[in-house]
């Protein structure tokens, strides 16, 4: 049971990783189109 426990708390905690890195890739592809956005107004 610990075992069960202990792997569950895992996954719980890399799943959260996972999301939060796709969120923050998420806000770079965002930051991203937008820098080039404003990068091919400028030119």
């Amino acid at each position: 049971m610990q075992n069960t426990t202990t792997s569950n708390a895992t996954n719980t905690v890399n799943t959260l990783a996972m999301v939060s890195n796709s969120i923050k890739n998420l806000f770079n592809y965002s930051n991203n189109a937008t820098r080039l956005a404003a990068s091919s107004d400028a030119a």
